[in-house]
């Protein structure tokens, strides 16, 4: 249901300010990617992450002993876009005044490859800028907003349908139980 790249995250940086979230990322088997992600909760910052050399020679090892052929090892990124446009989704340093993780987790949807989620350490991250969080009263709401999104366009994608319920399903609202 979500891209989780762990393994194949170096490293990079992302710079918050004007509602986006832009930097850049390196993959192993993949390379540079672009970020122009729009976001509504971070005012200001920069963060830099990256992986130990020893991390970044354990995941090659990893990836080389799972998947011993060239074609396999980048078969995982495949399509996986260069430049991701989206949204953010949720994001902490695990250093940071966000709460919602103690640890690294940075999550957007992009608009080509749909939801991607990276799980890292609180020490792979540098601030080089404090991030100054402006969390609405609907934060939580919205970040559930982006999930359903998603979802809805997941299953329209599978059912063939243009964003409408598939016929027999209530969808519920999210206040619903």
């Amino acid at each position: 249901m979500a891209w989780r790249p762990y393994e194949r995250l170096i490293g990079g940086e992302l710079e918050f300010k004007d509602g986006m979230a832009k930097g850049y990322a390196y993959f192993l088997t993949l390379g540079l990617v672009k970020f122009c992600l729009k976001q509504n909760y971070i005012t200001s910052g920069k963060v830099k992450f990256e992986k130990s050399f020893e991390q970044v020679q354990e995941n090659m090892k990893n990836l080389i002993e799972k998947e011993p052929v060239l074609e396999k090892r980048s078969g995982y990124m495949k399509g996986f876009g260069m430049i991701q446009k989206g949204e953010l989704g949720d994001f902490t340093t695990g250093k940071d005044d966000n709460k919602y993780a103690g640890y690294f987790y940075f999550e957007w949807y992009s608009e080509n490859n749909g939801r991607v989620v990276y799980e890292g350490t609180s020490e792979e991250v540098q601030i080089l800028e404090p991030l100054i969080f402006n969390f609405s009263p609907d934060h939580r709401e919205n970040q559930q907003d982006h999930m359903n999104n998603f979802l809805t366009k997941m299953c329209c994608s599978v059912t063939g349908q243009t964003g409408k319920p598939m016929a027999g399903i209530q969808v519920p609202t999210p206040n619903e139980n």
